[in-house]
């Protein structure tokens, strides 16, 4: 592994300096898949595919920084059909593996299945092709390798292939619980988080929302509170129908469950909610 790749967690970050490095555009299927070379290691531009099967770059992005296996480099290139140069995330062949491996195809575009399926198939094969079998040619070293290095390196790649795909089988029900609710939409706040930005009281802004038919709290019971001796009524936000896109669910399993066994959720603040409470807000105050 070069010099330049780091774990996520390590002091090589998105706002280091990065280098430069040219496109090596592999091709595949009717494209190609953007990568670039770092101290004699083929790297894959990530954003282009994920973006080209319809997801949202922001979540992509976020998925990658919290993996603390990941392996990633922050380079400076112009990426075909761009038109400057730009800072971007690359990972490598292993990484990418993992990430193509997380993808389930009936959770993106119904154009865009086809597609998933087969960068699922193919493209580890591609870039080994392209970058390993084809030795010097390919630009993927600065020197040419020997038969045998060639090989070990082809060797290494399929074996750490397959213990990720048996560590992923092993962890897929929870990365998709966490994927799928844990994390919710990035950028999200809570509503407590929202009101010390806007300036206003947490319970001025949820009457607000609650006046405006944007949220309700539900009862769930009453429990015992310390603080001020007494049993208290417990209860969890929720957004309306008509205000979904403003907010987000997030579980919390780590919190201590209702007194149902009932897991706790918070309502977070999601970016177009946080600019059209803030209208509210401003309208409210100029009435």
């Amino acid at each position: 592994m070069p010099d330049i790749v780091h774990p996520v967690g390590s002091e090589q970050t998105d706002r280091a300096p990065a280098p430069y490095a040219e496109v090596v555009a592999v091709p595949f299927l009717h494209g190609h898949i953007p990568c670039v070379v770092v101290d004699g290691e083929p790297m894959v531009i990530l954003r282009p595919i994920a973006e080209l099967i319809g997801l949202r770059w922001q979540a992509q992005h976020a998925k990658i920084s919290a993996d603390q296996t990941a392996c990633v480099s922050f380079i400076v290139t112009q990426v075909p059909g761009d038109t400057q140069a730009r800072r971007v995330m690359a990972v490598s062949l292993e990484t990418f593996t993992v990430w193509l491996a997380t993808l389930q195809p009936s959770r993106v575009r119904p154009e865009a299945q086809e597609t998933v399926i087969a960068y699922k198939r193919e493209a580890g094969r591609a870039l080994r092709r392209h970058f390993f079998d084809r030795g010097a040619d390919a630009g993927a070293v600065d020197k040419p390798l020997t038969e045998i290095e060639m090989a070990r390196k082809y060797v290494a790649v399929l074996e750490r292939e397959q213990e990720l795909s048996k560590e992923l089988e092993a962890a897929r029900p929870k990365a998709e619980y966490v994927d799928s609710f844990v994390h919710g939409d990035t950028d999200a706040s809570t509503i407590r988080v929202l009101a010390n930005q806007l300036r206003v009281r947490e319970t001025e802004l949820r009457q607000l929302l609650v006046d405006r038919k944007a949220i309700y709290r539900r009862l769930h019971g009453r429990r015992w509170s310390r603080s001020q001796n007494r049993m208290v009524p417990e209860y969890s936000w929720h957004a309306y129908a008509t205000h979904r896109t403003w907010f987000v669910e997030r579980d919390q399993p780590e919190a201590p469950r209702h007194h149902n066994d009932q897991m706790r959720t918070t309502l977070y603040v999601t970016p177009i909610g946080k600019v059209k409470i803030a209208e509210l807000v401003r309208n409210r105050e100029a009435a």
